[in-house]
């Protein structure tokens, strides 16, 4: 199937929204699991629970957001 920009472009912003929420969560929260990169006093990490989290959390939102779409064109 190929995307058309505006699916593309929401994806892309689908992908931001999730990612930046799930940072301020943590940040606020004191949660490292929750932030995609951990900045420590001698370096940074990668937390690949956090992207894997932000990958399921997206497909789900995403399912959600086609199936939507297509009650609402189904309707009219």
């Amino acid at each position: 199937m190929i995307m058309e920009k505006n699916e593309r472009l929401i994806a892309y912003i689908l992908v931001l929204l999730i990612t930046t929420i799930y940072y301020v969560i943590g940040y606020v929260f004191h949660i490292d699991i929750l932030k995609v990169f951990v900045v420590h006093k001698d370096g940074f990490s990668i937390g690949f629970a956090a992207i894997l989290l932000v990958f399921v959390t997206t497909f789900i939102v995403g399912l959600i957001l086609m199936n939507l779409q297509k009650r609402k064109l189904n309707n009219e």
